[in-house]
């Protein structure tokens, strides 16, 4: 009980379900990205087994473009969280945390470039799925 009561009482008037909440979209869209490119991936064998994911459904470029969008809204999100969220005097100075991910944007480019904006089609795209 004494976690629902820290959880829905007292944590969630300060805002800690909500702060979770905000943490979540950014992994969020990186999980979907994932998602995405295994069905770019996939989409030749998608259409011949019957299935009906967003790839098949609306195309590649459609595809390489929701990849595109997500990885980059994630970023933004982070940016988005630190600037409308935490804005009282308490959070000045752990505003910034937040933001420590964004580091890791470098390490996106050659994925964005190769799966978004690039050409690399099927088994060329193993890579970017993960294994």
């Amino acid at each position: 009980s004494t976690t629902v009561s820290l959880f829905f009482g007292n944590g969630g008037e300060e805002g800690i379900l909500f702060l979770s909440f905000l943490a979540s979209i950014p992994v969020g869209f990186l999980a979907t990205a994932i998602i995405v490119v295994n069905n770019l991936r996939d989409r030749t064998t998608d259409v011949k087994a019957g299935k009906r994911t967003m790839a098949v459904r609306f195309g590649e470029r459609f595809a390489r473009c929701e990849y595109g969008l997500l990885v980059l809204f994630s970023y933004a999100s982070l940016l988005m969280a630190c600037f409308t969220y935490f804005t009282e005097d308490v959070y000045q100075l752990s505003r910034y945390w937040i933001l420590l991910p964004i580091i890791s944007f470098p390490i996106a480019m050659p994925q964005l470039r190769a799966v978004a904006f690039g050409g690399k089609d099927g088994a060329a795209l193993n890579d970017h799925v993960g294994g």
